[in-house]
């Protein structure tokens, strides 16, 4: 049988797209593409460190001008969006560290704000700290969170995309990488 020939490509042309898109960095899968690209993102004053797939967005460290006994006295933010997934991380400083039951409320609070549903609260040791994870979602999306204690503040790190994004090997990676300073 013979194959005709088309006007709109021929095989001298087809086979070098084929050969460039299977030899393409695009063709390779997501988590081998970044392994490179991932940088470890640390802060020796709050106790912590993270991996992140490139360098996040930093804002200098806030300090809470009305604090209070039971309010917060600085934070630390840092993000990153890479593959359609955002990825955070936020340092919370208490003088006294609120129960976890209101953080719980917080937490609550800002998925109702935003248009989620929290469709999952469940413990955790992360490190052998205490933490709770949080997974709220809408039809269009998904956001993860764990909230850790680390001596006298919290440290919420979190991601949020499509729907699918807690099964991304990127998130896996994300929340894996975190790790307390041995001086906390």
């Amino acid at each position: 049988m013979r194959f005709q020939k088309t006007n709109w490509v021929s095989r001298r042309t087809f086979l070098p797209l084929i050969a460039s898109a299977i030899l393409s960095p695009a063709a390779v899968s997501p988590a081998q593409a970044q392994t490179e690209r991932w940088q470890l993102y640390r802060r020796d004053d709050a106790g912590f460190e993270i991996e992140m797939p490139g360098e996040p967005t930093t804002w200098p460290d806030v300090q809470n001008p009305t604090s209070n006994a039971s309010s917060w006295t600085r934070s630390i933010e840092a993000h990153l969006e890479h593959e359609k997934i955002l990825f955070g991380i936020l340092y919370f400083e208490y003088r006294t560290l609120p129960p976890m039951d209101f953080l719980s409320r917080v937490v609550r609070e800002h998925a109702r704000l935003a248009g989620r549903k929290l469709t999952r609260e469940a413990p955790l040791l992360i490190h052998g700290l205490p933490a709770t994870e949080f997974v709220s979602e809408s039809d269009k999306s998904t956001s993860v969170e764990r909230v850790v204690i680390l001596r006298n503040g919290t440290i919420s790190v979190g991601i949020h995309g499509d729907t699918r994004v807690g099964d991304s090997p990127l998130a896996r990676r994300f929340f894996d990488s975190f790790k307390p300073l041995a001086a906390n």
